[in-house]
């Protein structure tokens, strides 16, 4: 029987693993992982990736269910794209609303303040006489009367 080589080895671990080597391949890999320490760690770490992929599938997800990475690159460009769409609609929604304002403000004419005078008035409550009659008011109030409107 000739000796196997670590390379061969570790070729042969995921046959060992499955069970699909002859009965003297199998005695033989046994015999080298007994005394290679690399090869018993490769075929140890094999094992752990093999248990949780095997609760991976336990938990309902089976490989074949999961997303290839094409899909999932795939997805993650559509939305991105979806985020750009809305941060443009924001933004020409903001501007939108800026060119709003600036064009109500460019059309609003202010008020002279030579055209304009503001007499003001202030009743006190319970006030019995003035002028234009008796009046009765509860609470003080000032009245404000423009001239030309």
């Amino acid at each position: 029987m000739i000796a196997l080589d670590c390379k061969r080895v570790q070729e042969k671990l995921s046959s060992f693993l499955d069970q699909e080597l002859t009965l003297a391949e199998q005695k033989e890999l046994e015999q080298h992982l007994n005394i290679c320490p690399d090869c018993e760690r490769e075929c140890e770490k094999l094992q752990a990736v093999r248990d949780m992929l095997e609760e991976f599938g336990q938990a309902g997800v089976s490989l074949e269910e999961s997303l290839p990475l094409e899909q999932i690159e795939q997805k993650a460009r559509v939305d991105n794209r979806i985020r750009t769409v809305v941060l443009s609609l924001v933004v020409i929604s903001f501007l939108g609303l800026l060119w709003g304002v600036f064009s109500y403000f460019s059309h609003y004419e202010p008020i002279d303040p030579d055209s304009f005078t503001v007499v003001a008035e202030i009743t006190t409550p319970f006030q019995e006489q003035s002028e234009s009659g008796p009046q009765a008011t509860f609470l003080p109030f000032l009245e404000l009367t423009s001239g030309g409107w």
